[in-house]
């Protein structure tokens, strides 16, 4: 396990760690919850430090997992996956806790994290309050944000699901997860024809079939959204030809 930060007041209300732990580095209270409940410890390794110095020390690594809200860390994970081919599971939720997203990396040499984020747009880039797990009241106090303990452990359910299928040798596919918890939200962007028309569709095929509509399409400003409401969706993850990994067109300087 890998963070550099330790447990803030804002952290109590969606982490399993308590007050005993606020201003203790998050690795080592996690690690005492683990072996508190059944883990061994020796097999634990943590590291107070960031990912782009521990990540060395894991060459061996199975998979990794990373739940890392700054862009700049996740592409120094991903660089380092790319650079040994190692397996990865990317996860992050969505400001307030409207929902969140699982990219499956089995194979980053096909397609990496940097191609799901191309396909994605990063609409959802860099766009965390800094008020992220909790709200200010009109004195300044603060309180949480209700649910967003549930929306957080939801999508951890669901990468711990991905995890345990690859490591048991399941065929995992590569994949970008969504899964939103709240009505219509943008998930996807469109501006060619073919495929808003295809997507119209399969919207279209819903309604037909008499099932509840959990996706549709909007336009705005010249722009096709696809949006969905309380479910899940998942897009088959491919390389991308402008990923900076995957074109020779373009230099790793421009990540």
């Amino acid at each position: 396990m890998i963070d550099p930060g330790v447990l803030e007041i804002e952290n109590i209300e969606r982490h399993l760690l308590g007050k005993f732990w606020i201003g203790k580095p998050k690795v080592e209270g996690v690690k005492a919850w683990l072996v508190d409940h059944g883990m061994d410890g020796t097999r634990i390794t943590t590291h107070v430090d960031s990912v782009q110095t521990a990540l060395g020390f894991h060459q061996d690594a199975d998979l990794v997992i990373s739940a890392i809200d700054t862009r700049r860390d996740r592409d120094a994970v991903n660089e380092w996956c790319f650079s040994f081919n190692k397996p990865a599971i990317y996860c992050g939720i969505y400001p307030k806790g409207v929902g969140g997203h699982v990219f499956v990396v089995p194979h980053p040499h096909d397609a990496c994290y940097m191609c799901a984020e191309l396909v994605m747009g990063g609409q959802y880039e860099e766009k965390l309050p800094l008020s992220y797990g909790i709200e200010l009241s009109p004195d300044f106090s603060t309180f949480v944000v209700p649910a967003l303990s549930w929306a957080i452990h939801s999508l951890s359910a669901d990468t711990v699901g991905f995890a345990l299928a690859y490591l048991q040798q399941h065929d995992v596919e590569p994949q970008i997860y969504i899964k939103i918890h709240t009505p219509w939200q943008d998930v996807l962007y469109f501006c060619d024809k073919q495929t808003t028309a295809a997507m119209n569709g399969y919207v279209e095929l819903q309604k037909t079939m008499g099932l509840i509509n959990t996706v549709r399409m909007i336009e705005s400003n010249g722009e096709h959204a696809l949006q969905i409401r309380r479910s899940t969706i998942a897009l088959r993850l491919e390389q991308s030809q402008v990923c900076p990994f995957h074109s020779r067109a373009i230099s790793l300087d421009n990540i």
